[in-house]
């Protein structure tokens, strides 16, 4: 029986199909090429493949799904923010072909079956092949939400990892730790009790040259632009002398006559 034929006379197991089944005319090749839109696919992309029990592909984008998860935030702005558009666009393909998989690969395995002589016997082990699993998508969604809150509740009683990964007012963007390890060499990280018990953080590090570097080169600016500032209060303060001497204009001076001894 051809799958075409089966679908349509099988309300109960292939029914909801029939539309795609008709867009494609009966060819087989076209099947997997036909476009619709499932919203699940789109927003929890392994957890519906894992769910039509799709295992190969499921696996593929949990694993990525995984990664993105454990990504460190030490980790370049630039790959995360790939991983966070790859994932997204991951989505919008099962969105849109998910469905047409399903369905082609659903018409590979009867074409399996159809070797078997009774059809009853074909239709229970389609049935016990085929439909969903609830579990599988379950402990995924889980291991993922482990994956990305577990560090955070691991390093919740780590002073070193709090201050680390903290922020700074001034710096919004970038942890206290990726600014240390952007200008220091060898840094290294130590909490201790003083002797008043209070919990200290410390941080020890090399600058590095391009710290050194911007440093000198800070320096400088501002010991010319205070130079610069001097220089101009002290001309500010010494004002030219007016000669005592001057003449007006038309002026004529007459030469004194030396004094007459008596």
């Amino acid at each position: 029986m051809p799958f075409t034929s089966f679908a349509m006379a099988e309300d109960h197991y292939l029914g909801k199909w029939r539309t795609m089944l008709a867009k494609a005319g009966g060819d087989p090749a076209k099947i997997a090429m036909l476009s619709s839109w499932t919203w699940p696919a789109l927003f929890f992309p392994y957890g519906w493949l894992f769910y039509r029990k799709m295992w190969a592909l499921g696996g593929s984008v949990f694993a990525f799904q995984l990664v993105y998860a454990l990504l460190p935030e030490s980790a370049p702005p630039l790959a995360a923010g790939l991983l966070m558009v790859a994932t997204f666009s991951l989505g919008i393909v099962f969105a849109l072909y998910g469905n047409a998989w399903y369905l082609e690969k659903v018409r590979k395995r009867w074409e399996a079956l159809r070797s078997e002589p009774d059809r009853a016997t074909a239709l229970a082990k389609a049935k016990q092949e085929g439909g969903v699993n609830l579990i599988a998508p379950i402990v995924a969604f889980a291991l993922v939400v482990a994956a990305a809150v577990g560090p955070h509740l691991i390093s919740w009683n780590d002073p070193v990892a709090m201050v680390r990964d903290g922020h700074m007012r001034a710096y919004p963007s970038t942890t206290v730790g990726k600014a240390f390890a952007g200008n220091f060499d060898g840094g290294t990280w130590r909490s201790f009790i003083t002797a008043k018990g209070q919990q200290v953080v410390e941080f020890s590090g090399k600058i590095n040259a391009a710290l050194h570097g911007n440093a000198v080169s800070a320096l400088a600016d501002s010991f010319e632009k205070a130079r610069k500032v001097g220089r101009s209060k002290l001309e500010d303060t010494i004002s030219p002398c007016p000669p005592s001497n001057s003449l007006g204009k038309g002026e004529n001076i007459e030469p004194q006559q030396p004094p007459q001894q008596r």
